[in-house]
């Protein structure tokens, strides 16, 4: 699966040994069964015969694209071990409590949710009208759904805005606090 990370971000090579993903075990298990059919059209689409051309993605991908298929075996990390750099270090993820990871993992989503909820729903529209009359046109794509983030980007902005600052002030509690 391609991720991508800031440019002053990386990522840590995969893991040679270790248990794969266990989907129950994520936050949000309620989403659990989501999770499984994007993993099942994942693996189905890596395994394509047309897979660079459905993901977009350069011939250059092709060892990613065989990871893709067999996701669910290979061994996996938590996206806090995952990413390394200046950012996460700061972070400093496994120093939060139970209850300061479970806050901080609620305003992630509060904050990113009105724009991830605009972009999917666009999408899944834009798909549906590709589908029925067969148009295959990239900006058809990332146009309306610009767009359409964009508005809802001017809206939820001070609700976005509030969010995030209640944050910082718990971060910046904590960081006085020591």
């Amino acid at each position: 699966m391609l991720i991508i990370a800031p440019p002053s971000e990386t990522k840590r090579p995969a893991p040679e040994d270790g248990p794969p993903v266990d989907l129950s075990t994520l936050s949000f298990p309620e989403l659990t069964p989501i999770r499984e059919r994007v993993i099942d059209a994942l693996i189905e689409t890596s395994s394509g015969h047309d897979a660079f051309q459905r993901l977009r993605l350069k011939p250059s991908m092709a060892a990613d694209i065989a990871r893709n298929t067999r996701l669910l075996e290979l061994p996996a990390l938590a996206a806090s071990d995952l990413y390394i750099g200046p950012l996460h270090e700061g972070l400093d993820v496994a120093r939060l409590s139970p209850a300061g990871q479970d806050r901080a993992t609620a305003s992630l989503v509060i904050v990113s949710s009105p724009l991830m909820l605009v972009g999917l729903i666009v999408g899944v529209a834009i798909s549906l009208l590709q589908a029925l009359t067969q148009i295959q046109e990239m900006t058809l794509v990332f146009v309306p759904k610009i767009l359409a983030m964009f508005i809802a980007l001017l809206i939820a902005l001070p609700f976005m805005a509030d969010a995030m600052q209640a944050h910082m002030m718990r971060l910046a509690a904590r960081i006085v606090g020591g």
